[in-house]
Order: C-alpha cells, then sequence, then structure tokens
C-alpha cells in the first residue's frame, strides 16, 4: 500500500513538472540551460573543491528544487534543495556533512556545489539538475594527492666511480611517472620503478640511479601525473670527490703519504743537527784549563788525559747524535715500552679481578653464615616452645592426678 501511494506521488510530481514546462514561455524553455565545467575539475585529496554550475540567462534559483547527483552512487543524491531547505534524508550518507551551496548566490542563479574534504571515492561524474526547468549539466571530478620526494645517496662503487641514488616519494594518486635529469635537464637512464599501494588506496613509488661525473653534480628527481597535472621535483647535489676511482684515490693517497714522510725525515734530520750543534759547547767547557804542570813529562802525561777524555766525551756526543738521526730505533723502543706498560695494567686488571671474585665468595660465604645461624636460632627457639608446652601438658596432668586422689580420698 505504502509503495503504490509512493509511485502515484511520484507520478504527480512528474505530471506536475511536465505541465509547468509546457506552461512556460517558449522563450524561457529555450533560453534558460546549466552551464558547468568543460573540462575535468581537478580536487586535490583532504581539501575542498569547487563543482561549478550556474543558470544562463541569470534567474533567481533560490525557491526552485534543485538536485546534485552521481548516476553510479545507490542513493545517486549528493545535495538535495526544496523550498528553500536541504533534504538531508536523502543524502548518499558518504556525502554527509561535506555538501552545500552557495546560498547567497542562489539568487545570481549560481547552485555550484561545494565538497568538503575530498576523498578519493569521490572521483566521478556529476549531474546539476533543475527539475522545474527540466535543464541539467555534468561535471568531472578528478581526485589527486601529490607529496615531494626524497633524495638520498645509496652507495658509491670506487671502482669506477660511480654513485648510487636512490628517490621515493608516498602519497600519490593516481600513480605518477618517475624520471631523473642530469645537470642540462637531460633524462638519465634508470632502473624499473618499485610501485606500492597502501591500504588507503595512496601509491609510494621508489626509483634508483647510477651516474657518474658526465652527468654533472646535480640531479632532479622529477615526479609528474598528467591526469590531474600535478608535478614534483627535488635536486641533490653530488661533490666531486664521490666520483673518485679506486686508482686515482690510490695515487692521491701515495703522493700525501710520500709528502708526509719526506717532511717527517726533513724534521728529524735539522733536529739532530740543532741538538748536536747545541751540545759543542758543552765538550769545550768540559775540558779542563787549570792544570799546572810542575815538568814537560807532567804537561804531557795531563795533555794526553785531556786529549782522551775529550775523546770520549766526543765519541758520547756522537753516539747521541747517530741515535737521534735513527727514528725507526726510538720508535721500537717507545713500542716496547708501551707492551711493557700493557702488560702491566693487564696483570693489575687480572689481580684486581681476582681480588673482586675472592671478596664476591667471601660475601656468599658469609650470607650462607649467617642464614645458616639464623636457621639453628630458629630450631632453638622452635625446641624450647615445644619443650615448655610438653611441661604445661606434664603440669596439667599431674594436677588432674592430685585432684583425682583428692577425690577418691
Amino acid at each position: 500500500m505504502l509503495h503504490k501511494m509512493v509511485v502515484h506521488k511520484t507520478r504527480l510530481e512528474i505530471l506536475a513538472v511536465l505541465v509547468f514546462h509546457l506552461l512556460l514561455p517558449p522563450s524561457c524553455r529555450a533560453l534558460s540551460q546549466l552551464i558547468g565545467a568543460s573540462q575535468p575539475v581537478v580536487a586535490m585529496l583532504g581539501n575542498d573543491v569547487i563543482l561549478p554550475c550556474s543558470l544562463e540567462p541569470v534567474a533567481d534559483t533560490a525557491d526552485l528544487m534543485m538536485e546534485w547527483t552521481r548516476p553510479d552512487l545507490s542513493p545517486r543524491f549528493v545535495f538535495v534543495r526544496r523550498s528553500g531547505q536541504e533534504l538531508v534524508n536523502k543524502k548518499n550518507p558518504s556525502y554527509e556533512g561535506r555538501t552545500s551551496v552557495f546560498v547567497d548566490q542562489l539568487q545570481h542563479g549560481n547552485i555550484s556545489l561545494k565538497l568538503s574534504k575530498v576523498k578519493l571515492s569521490d572521483e566521478g561524474r556529476y549531474r546539476c539538475f533543475i527539475p522545474r526547468w527540466g535543464v541539467d549539466a555534468f561535471v568531472s571530478v578528478v581526485v589527486g594527492s601529490a607529496s615531494s620526494p626524497l633524495i638520498r645517496l645509496s652507495g658509491i662503487d670506487a671502482s669506477t666511480g660511480e654513485v648510487m641514488l636512490e628517490c621515493e616519494a608516498a602519497g600519490w594518486y593516481p600513480e605518477p611517472e618517475v624520471l631523473w635529469l642530469d645537470t642540462e635537464g637531460n633524462i638519465v637512464s634508470a632502473g624499473p620503478t618499485e610501485t606500492l599501494r597502501g591500504p588507503d588506496g595512496l601509491y609510494t613509488d621508489s626509483s634508483s640511479v647510477t651516474v657518474d661525473n658526465k652527468h654533472g653534480n646535480t640531479f632532479t628527481c622529477k615526479l609528474q601525473e598528467n591526469k590531474t597535472n600535478q608535478t614534483r621535483e627535488t635536486q641533490i647535489h653530488v661533490s666531486g670527490d664521490f666520483f673518485i676511482t679506486q686508482s686515482n684515490l690510490s695515487l692521491y693517497v701515495s703522493i700525501i703519504l710520500s709528502g708526509v714522510l719526506v717532511v717527517c725525515i726533513l724534521c728529524l734530520i735539522f733536529f739532530a743537527v740543532w741538538k748536536c750543534k747545541q751540545t759543542k759547547p758543552e765538550i769545550k767547557r768540559n775540558q779542563p784549563n787549570e792544570l799546572q804542570p810542575l815538568s814537560e813529562g807532567g804537561r804531557r802525561r795531563d795533555q794526553s788525559v785531556t786529549d782522551g777524555k775529550t775523546q770520549q766525551i766526543q765519541r758520547q756526543q756522537t753516539t747521541e747524535c747517530v741515535n737521534s738521526l735513527n727514528p725507526w730505533k726510538k720508535a721500537r723502543l717507545e713500542k716496547e715500552r708501551r707492551e711493557r706498560a700493557e702488560t702491566e695494567l693487564q696483570e693489575e686488571k687480572m689481580v684486581t679481578e681476582e681480588l673482586r671474585k675472592e671478596k664476591t665468595r667471601g660475601e656468599e660465604e658469609l650470607r650462607k653464615l649467617k642464614e645458616e645461624k639464623t636457621m639453628m636460632k630458629k630450631h632453638q627457639e622452635e625446641d624450647k616452645l615445644r619443650r615448655e608446652e610438653e611441661l604445661r601438658k606434664l603440669n596439667e596432668e599431674k594436677m588432674t592426678m592430685i585432684k583425682m586422689l583428692n577425690t577418691e580420698v
């Protein structure tokens, strides 16, 4: 019964619209039309978007019934307005609280729809319709999402002087195209793009490329999506030091080490010469010049003694100079000294560790002795209580027997 009433009411509404449309002047029916969007409207995920729809020629639509629908949905209504009020109960639940019109613009024939907090499911073809005049227009919505890519240096091949770069971009819809560009903007050949689609429907793309210094030092990872006309790019500058091959690197290291070694040897030589010059005045000061020989023979003996001491001091200073010119011997002695110090330190650590272990064992034994003493004390108290209890029972039995004897007497 209810179904028949609804069908009858719908037929009456359609008949009324047809009659009203037929009663309109031919000029109004012929000229009134709704103008939508000639190109798809791009709506970015999470943003608000306006679906354009206006009446031409301009007329007041504030009191007219208007509908925004999506034919592929059930229910198909996105927004319905009748007698100046929105009919919320007819709206598709997925659009609840997200669609509205500009009420102050209705008198100017503007019935554009504002769609808030765009979702991926909002993509589709929308119909703007005024039933009284039987005019409509269609607007296509394309939903997009984009983010800037991130570039990182993922590896270096020292044998060839090549650098591996990796680019990753998340949160894209539809799936974008990934391009690598060199310093001059030319496309660099890269490996296949890896694409993952998350549970939210968004794409994450990863791309890797291997470059050398022939491509320059600046590289660009560019993502583009033609359907929504979205483009994002990020640049990275790679220092020329990363493009050094292993052979060049070995050559540079050899040159640097050779230069350092030559400088060290020259410094040691200059230091040894300076030290030898500093010791010559000491030799002269150490020579005895206050001898007063009494005879020619004594003078010769004193002179021979002085010459012997002088030669001995010279030999000693020469040995010190030679030793100072031998850095390898000093390095060996220093190494032996360090090894002895490390050995002594290791032995000291071992002794300390043994003392610590001995202390730990002593503490553990002391703890066990304390526990045993506590247990013995506890047992002694229990024995004492037990003996007291037995003595009390014997006294009670004794008193009982005395009472029995007294009773008999």
